[in-house]
């Protein structure tokens, strides 16, 4: 289970690793401002009576307090929250003390002055939240628009990243006690970075970084990128300069008044676009291969959302612009290029009725924007952007806050100020297939161990607490890894289960029916998980036996045809040809009706509706083996006529007699050229004494070739010269000619008894069914 950011097991509360504690107090450091919480917090009773205090001392003109000080206007300080963990339940929650846990910002590698990160970011929130304020107060007074300077604009998306790189996410990605823990794809790339800086732990490379982006200054000439290239991690601040400079910022706002969007922890750290990941079954941990960020979202309060678009989605003025719609289009094309499922790249917001501001410098001439007259495109400091409040429809509301929730598995609460509202967005989520066409689909559960499951089970709770009563639909990935995995794991816990029965069975120590197994185990799922995922196991493998069944009955029925129509050789190929296209389109059949039973039986599943499951068809088995696992032995009766299978005897003596064959050309080669070497070495070995020297030697040496070679040949034409020579050799030649026809002898043996157990140990334990494989394989490859 995960565990709560708040929570001291997560280890973001320890003691300084400096050696030495510091005498610095703690701080609470939030993910999201407390300006920001304030638009979704309301007052509590101690509030309201001081309040209420507050006006009738007003009233009486009694506005200071006994220590002189002006008494003010208590703020709101409560927050209604879904808490997710450690336990599911609507509470109320002080301001103070939610979105955020002790020491987020503290660097404890230093030994003063440990807070500097945090009062940077206090700064920057100072100069940011009057723009936030402008436009909360545009939107209450229902302005449809609201204007922004152009720093004002370059302020507000500063802080935007900063928001995003200073939440949970990042902030999970970065603390580790070493390089060694530190698992994100820029492993490499960080460890170049940390020794060229000298940093000791990545967690340091967080906060440099938050603290670079909260003093640079984003100027007009774009020496800011150069600045943030030089001080930060390099990989960090190119992220910097695309969601600055790539997106563009608008305003939403919900038409229906019931309806409102949700804050998580991580609400400012959520983007909605493809992700293309590789799943490891064994360990659970999900390998990113590729991510595209169509969206960025930051809710300024229940009723403004913060979007940030992509320039590669479609953009009517613009793309009136000459070249513009093809050059969108070609890094929209680059970037869907670089995903695993390319035709389900597009965005789950794509629809999304938002624009660009409009600007001062710019006007809208036959439908695409050209320059005013005194303007060279050189951006100014003076410049205006008029930014509208985009009305939403119910559907894209909704879908915004499914975004939010389907990213909530990271976050432990979730903020309202409706009851009705986050009720409607909930059932919502947890109800509709979150589906579009040529997009990811949202709620996509690889395995039962899915985080995503557990998260989406929470909010089912959560969404009974507020009064509703839907049930639970998401989407099952058609990755059969995690299946496959689950149902080898099953099985092998069932082995040794009754493994360690045995065992106990066979000390005396006999287990009650109850018992569990306690040793080294793999720990199965509960039993309800598995409806969501997989079919009952003895479903699973009775499957799977009545496949090998119908595949053991369709091979015999193959073998009798060709023995009772006599066929040839091409003949037999050409009938296997048709009888696997036949048997192909069976398992197809098969296959189908397969998948329907299944999808039958899951959508009887009472918390699961939505699946899309898939099987892989088995391999057709390598060895011959009938539906009892016995091998079959030549001659043995055949059990559809009862008669001895003949055919497979004759084929076997065949085969037998084509290897003696072999074997004695194999012989007579070495012998050959065991002989001539001899012949060979002998004709030039110098002789001491000439009653040493043999004549027949010299005279075979100084025959010519062709003639040695008809004298040593076999064959029946030199039977007679061969006969001839033999009577001539003394003893020493004799023998010579017996060692040399042994050790050919020896080598042929020795070549057949490798090639034998090569194939005995591959694949067979009995010499009769290697000789058997080998010569179908032979035979027929």
């Amino acid at each position: 289970m995960k565990k709560s950011a708040n929570t001291p097991q997560d280890g973001f509360t320890e003691e300084p690793r400096t050696g030495q504690k510091s005498q610095e107090p703690k701080r609470y450091g939030h993910y999201v401002p407390r300006f920001l919480l304030r638009n979704f917090a309301h007052h509590s009773e101690a509030a309201i009576l001081r309040n209420k205090k507050f006006e009738e001392q007003k009233q009486k003109r009694e506005i200071k307090g006994k220590m002189g000080k002006k008494r003010k206007w208590s703020k709101p300080d409560m927050l209604y929250v879904l808490q997710l963990e450690p336990e599911i339940k609507k509470t109320e929650a002080e301001l103070g003390r939610v979105f955020g846990q002790d020491d987020m910002y503290r660097d404890l590698q230093r030994s003063t002055n440990q807070h500097h990160v945090e009062e940077q970011l206090g700064k920057l929130e100072c100069a940011v939240a009057p723009i936030i304020r402008k436009i909360y107060e545009a939107q209450e007074n229902g302005l449809p628009t609201v204007q922004l300077l152009r720093t004002e604009r370059d302020e507000l998306r500063r802080f935007l990243f900063v928001m995003r790189y200073r939440g949970s996410n990042q902030h999970k990605r970065f603390y580790n006690r070493d390089i060694e823990t530190y698992n994100a794809p820029d492993r490499h790339r960080m460890v170049q970075y940390m020794r060229k800086k000298g940093f000791k732990e990545p967690i340091e490379v967080w906060l440099d970084n938050i603290k670079t982006m909260a003093e640079v200054k984003i100027d007009n000439d774009g020496e800011w990128f150069s600045e943030i290239l030089d001080r930060m991690y390099p990989g960090d601040a190119e992220w910097a300069f695309v969601n600055l400079q790539l997106m563009y910022l608008s305003f939403c706002t919900p038409s229906e008044h019931d309806e409102e969007f949700l804050l998580t922890e991580n609400a400012f750290d959520i983007y909605e676009g493809p992700v293309s990941f590789q799943l490891n079954p064994i360990t659970g941990e999900k390998i990113t291969t590729a991510c595209t960020e169509y969206h960025n979202f930051a809710v300024i309060s229940p009723k403004i959302m913060m979007v940030l678009r992509s320039t590669l989605l479609p953009n009517a003025e613009e793309d009136a612009l000459p070249g513009m719609r093809e050059q969108r289009r070609l890094q929209r094309e680059m970037h869907r290029m670089l995903h695993s499922e390319y035709d389900m790249t597009g965005s789950f917001l794509e629809t999304l009725p938002v624009t660009k501001a409009r600007n001062s410098y710019t006007k809208i001439v036959g439908g695409m924007p050209v320059l005013i007259d005194g303007e060279d495109g050189t951006p100014r400091a003076d410049h205006r952007f008029d930014f509208r409040f985009f009305p939403l429809n119910s559907t894209n509301v909704q879908r915004i806050n499914a975004v939010i929730l389907n990213e909530s598995y990271n976050s432990s609460s979730i903020a309202f100020v409706s009851p009705v509202a986050a009720r409607k967005a909930l059932e919502y989520y947890l109800t509709d297939p979150c589906k579009v066409a040529g997009a990811y689909p949202l709620k996509i559960v690889s395995d039962p161990y899915d985080p995503t499951l557990l998260q989406l089970q929470k909010l089912e709770q959560a969404a009974r607490l507020l009064g509703s009563d839907v049930r639970l639909m998401y989407n099952v990935h058609t990755d059969d890894s995690g299946r496959k995995f689950l149902l080898e794991q099953e099985i092998l816990e069932q082995l040794r289960r009754r493994a360690a029965e045995r065992d106990a069975a066979s000390r005396g120590d006999v287990q009650s029916p109850g018992s569990t197994y306690t040793g080294n185990q793999f720990t199965p799922p509960p039993r309800w998980q598995y409806q969501y995922l997989l079919p009952e196991i003895p479903k699973v493998v009775e499957q799977v036996r009545k496949k090998r069944e119908r595949e053991n009955e369709s091979l015999k029925t193959k073998e009798c045809e060709k023995k009772n129509a006599g066929m040839d050789e091409s003949e037999n190929r050409k009938t296997e040809s048709k009888m696997d296209q036949s048997e192909k389109r069976e398992s197809g059949k098969t296959k189908a009706q397969t998948k329907v039973q299944d999808e039958k039986a899951l959508a009887r599943a009472p918390t699961s509706k939505i699946q899309e499951v898939t099987r892989e068809t088995p391999k057709k088995p390598t060895n011959v083996l009938n539906p009892s696992d016995q091998r079959k032995t030549p001659g043995s009766p055949n059990p559809q006529g009862g008669e001895p299978d003949y055919a497979d005897v004759l084929f076997r003596l065949r085969y037998l007699i084509l290897l003696i064959i072999a074997l004695g050309v194999v012989y007579y080669c070495f012998f050959k050229l065991l002989w001539r070497s001899y012949i060979w070495i002998r004709s030039r070995v110098p002789e001491k004494n000439d009653h040493h020297r043999n004549p027949l030697t010299e005279k075979a040496a100084e025959e010519p070739k062709t003639s040695r070679e008809e004298k040593i040949d076999c064959g029946d034409g030199s039977k007679g010269s061969t006969d001839t020579s033999s009577q001539n050799l003394d003893h020493v030649e004799t023998f010579i000619l017996i060692s040399l026809s042994g050790l050919a002898t020896f080598i042929s043996v020795i070549i057949l008894c490798l090639y034998c157990v090569r194939y005995m140990a591959d694949r067979f334990e009995e010499v009769d069914y290697f000789i058997w494989e080998m010569g179908k394989q032979f035979w027929d490859p």
